[in-house]
Order: C-alpha cells, then sequence, then structure tokens
C-alpha cells in the first residue's frame, strides 16, 4: 500500500460512484481507502495533522480496530519525538501520558522521559543562572550533567557559579574560602574588576586576622600588603595599634616610612595626623624636622589674601613656630604679613566682643552699674567707637 495506491483507489471510486455501482462496494472500497491513508501517515510522521484526519477517518469508516490503534500508537510516538525537540515542558509532559496510555514504544517513551528531564533541568539551570542562589544554582548544575544537558550550557552554569561564590566570598571573612575562590574565578577567566575586589578584600580580611591572632611578623606584613592595596586607612590605623602594642619597633618604622610618603604629598591633615603618631613614639629626628617644614609650607600655600578665618591663621603661624623654614626672605616677608593680618583680626574681634557686651547692657533696663563700667572700661581698651562710649558715660554719671 503506497501513496500511489491510495491514489489509484481514490479515483476508481470515483468512477464507480459516477457509474452507480453498488454502494456496498464502494464503501468496502472507502474502508480500504481509509485504511492505506492512515496506514501510510502513520509510517512516515511527517504531518502529524494529516494523521490525526487519516486516524478519524478510519475510524468512520470501520477500519479494523487493532489498525486503529496500531497507527494511534504510532501517532502518540511521533508526537513525542517532536515535542522532544522542543522546549514545551507541559506539551512534552502530555505526549508522554498519550504515548504511555497505548502502551506506545518503550524506547520512544523513554527517550521522551529522557528529553523531558534534559527540558526541565536545563529550564531550572537558566532560572538559577539569573539569581544569586549559589547552593540553587550548584544543585541545577549537578542535574543538569545528569540529565545530558547541552555542554556549553552546563559551562556558562559552571561560571555563573564561580562568580557567584566569589561574591559571597567577599562578603564573608574566611581567607581559605577566599583563596578558593580567586583561583576557581582566575581559571574561570572572571572578569578583572571582580578578581580585583575578592584580591582586595583577601588583603583586608588577612589584615583582620593578622590583628586579631597573628604574630607581629605577619602583622607588619599585612599592614604592608594593606597599604599597597590602598585599604581603607581606618583599618589600617586600627592594625597598626595592635603592631604598636606587639612590636614597638615594627609600630615606629612603620611610622616613620608612612611619615616620609606624607612628606612628599600633599595631604595636610594626614600629615599632622603621622606627625603627631612619630611623636609621641620619638620617631627619626629628621623625618620629623621634614614634616614639620612640610606642613608649615602646606597651611602657608592654602592661605590667600582674603584669608580672614582666624583658627585657619592660628594654624599656620603655629606650624611656622615649630618649623625651622630657615631665612629665606619672601617666606618671611609671608609669615610677617600673616601675623600681621592675625593681629589686626583678633583686634577686630576683641573690639566687635566689646562693642556686643556694651550694647547690651545699655539696652537692657536695670542693669547693674558695675557691669556696666566693668563693659565700658572694655570696651574703651579695645577701641570701641566715641559715640557709644558716651552713652555709657551718661548712664553712669
Amino acid at each position: 500500500t503506497t501513496a500511489r495506491d491510495a491514489e489509484a483507489l481514490e479515483a476508481a471510486i470515483g468512477e464507480a460512484r459516477r457509474a452507480d455501482v453498488d454502494g456496498e462496494e464502494v464503501s468496502v472500497a472507502m474502508t480500504s481507502l481509509a485504511e492505506i491513508r492512515m496506514t501510510e501517515l502513520s509510517l512516515h510522521g511527517q504531518d502529524l495533522d494529516a494523521l490525526r484526519s487519516a486516524l478519524e477517518e478510519a475510524e468512520k469508516q470501520g477500519v479494523e480496530e487493532s489498525l486503529v490503534v496500531a497507527a494511534q500508537r504510532r501517532l502518540c510516538e511521533h508526537v513525542v519525538r517532536a515535542a522532544a525537540e522542543g522546549t514545551d515542558i507541559e506539551a512534552l509532559r502530555a505526549a508522554l501520558e498519550d504515548a504511555e496510555a497505548v502502551d506506545a514504544d518503550p524506547e520512544v517513551v523513554a527517550m521522551g522521559h529522557a528529553a523531558l528531564a534534559r527540558t526541565a533541568t536545563t529550564a531550572e539551570l537558566v532560572e538559577a543562572m539569573r539569581g544569586e542562589d549559589s547552593n540553587r544554582l550548584q544543585r541545577a548544575i549537578v542535574a543538569a550533567e545528569a540529565a545530558g544537558v547541552d555542554a556549553a550550557r552546563v559551562s556558562a552554569g559552571k561560571d555563573r557559579l564561580v562568580r557567584l561564590e566569589l561574591i559571597l566570598a567577599i562578603q564573608g571573612e574566611s581567607a581559605a574560602l577566599m583563596r578558593n575562590c580567586l583561583e576557581a574565578a582566575v581559571k574561570a577567566g572572571v572578569e578583572d574588576d571582580l578578581l580585583g575586589a575578592g584580591r582586595h578584600r583577601l588583603v583586608e580580611i588577612n589584615l583582620a586576622d593578622a590583628a586579631l591572632a597573628g604574630s607581629p611578623l605577619e602583622l607588619l606584613a599585612a599592614i604592608h600588603a594593606a597599604k599597597d592595596a590602598g585599604v581603607e586607612r581606618k583599618q589600617v590605623e586600627s592594625a597598626k595599634r595592635k603592631l604598636k602594642v606587639d612590636d614597638l619597633p615594627s609600630y615606629v618604622g612603620v611610622v616613620e616610612e608612612e611619615l616620609r610618603a606624607a612628606t612628599e604629598g600633599g595631604d595636610v591633615e594626614l600629615l599632622e595626623e603621622l606627625l603627631g603618631q612619630a611623636q609621641v613614639v620619638e620617631a627619626d629626628a629628621e623625618d620629623i624636622a621634614a614634616a614639620k617644614v612640610r606642613v608649615a609650607h602646606l597651611l602657608l600655600e592654602a592661605i590667600d589674601d582674603s584669608e580672614e578665618d582666624i583658627p585657619t591663621l592660628k594654624k599656620a603661624i603655629r606650624a611656622v613656630d615649630a618649623a625651622d623654614l630657615g631665612e629665606e626672605e619672601a617666606l618671611m616677608e609671608r609669615v610677617a604679613a600673616i601675623r600681621t593680618k592675625l593681629a589686626e583680626l583678633e583686634v577686630a574681634k576683641k573690639r566687635e566682643v566689646a562693642k556686643m557686651q556694651l550694647l547690651a547692657i545699655l539696652q537692657s533696663t536695670g542693669g547693674d552699674l558695675a557691669e556696666l563700667r566693668k563693659a565700658y572700661a572694655e570696651a574703651e581698651e579695645n577701641g570701641v567707637d566715641e559715640k557709644l562710649l558716651e552713652q555709657a558715660r551718661l548712664l553712669m554719671e
């Protein structure tokens, strides 16, 4: 029975109908035609919709039940094969249920279940890769490998897991875990930014561990590593305090090293902090002297001709007085000008304070005469304007 047979039989049926051949004979031929078409389509399975239509027609024409059942079984097998090629999990589940209901070929059913497992585990792997749960992703990778999911997709999942575990290690406190995750990340080709963050975090963890339970030598090495890595100064200072207790000479060495570096820079606040530390432990005198000179220069450079903040000017003068600036004429003139300006500002400030105190007493009712005289004396001494002094004298008479 071939497609050509079906075409010939269909043509013959047409001729018979036109010739008014006995209806029963035509009916038998129609049944045979339905059987041929059903059988042909069920063997190839290329057009599943056509096969379904052929099955309906075969049942309608009374084709032998065993033949219809066999064709239905083959239809279910074709549907399973087609669904197994796609990604619709529910469609594949439904196809397998239908195939099992008609006792389809066990090999086809097994293949369908394997495809179902691959499809389901692939979907779970993709979803887990989108999230941040490393445990879920680990389970999804194991399941995907067991189900025979595409190796490239599994590899992508493993790379994502390496990144997730590195991120979690960065958030943690374990140096051993951090080192393991970094090693895995390097092998996986993780991007430099994340690797850099991991290495930085490892330095921080090592510093904290050394400060907590390390030997002075380990702590010293951790401090140097932290400084080189740009670890937050607050953390380094905490470790330095521990080193100061455990190994004062090493602490002094660190301070001297930092002081020399800061003396070459322009951060006056940092330099002043380190200078204070160096003076407390009596660090190298030359380093301290050089730092004092640098502080003085930095503070003087920060002051422009419009500066009128007394604390700022006082701070600069104190730094100048503490340093050996030599006798450079231009510098000395600059210092002298600042001293003069500071003196003038302080005089003006005292005058203003005396003025405000006298005004407050003059504006009050029932003021104490002794207080008025005291305020008047201070105002007169600090050069408050004569008009205000005259008002005070009138009240005192």
